[in-house]
């Protein structure tokens, strides 16, 4: 088998991570985009210790790809998010993000 010889780019990564860093930048603004419709949806609803406790964490999968994400540490959160006996299911975070669930037939 014939081998063949590697010889880095070194301009090529420098374009790397000109794009990595555009691409960090545009995650981070869909997650302040998604935060600030999940904030608006919890105050309409009348959830102000929900609304307070959205926020955004950010950081890297092992492999180094960044990531974003809009989380609720309101102790309610899964239950108003996913619904339960005492609460109606809101979505609130699913429906910032825009994520459709079919049939989404509610509580």
């Amino acid at each position: 088998m014939p081998s063949v010889k590697f010889i880095p780019s070194f301009s090529g990564i420098g374009e790397t991570s000109v794009l990595a860093a555009e691409i960090d930048a545009a995650i981070q603004h869909t997650a302040e985009q998604i935060l600030e419709t999940a904030h608006a949806l919890a105050q309409d609803a009348g959830l102000t210790a929900y609304a307070a406790s959205l926020h955004i964490e950010t950081g890297a999968r092992p492999k180094g790809r960044g990531y974003a994400r809009v989380v609720a540490d309101a102790d309610e959160a899964a239950a108003r998010e996913w619904g339960d006996s005492d609460n109606d299911r809101l979505r609130i975070l699913g429906r910032a993000a825009g994520i459709q669930i079919f049939p989404d037939l509610g509580r």
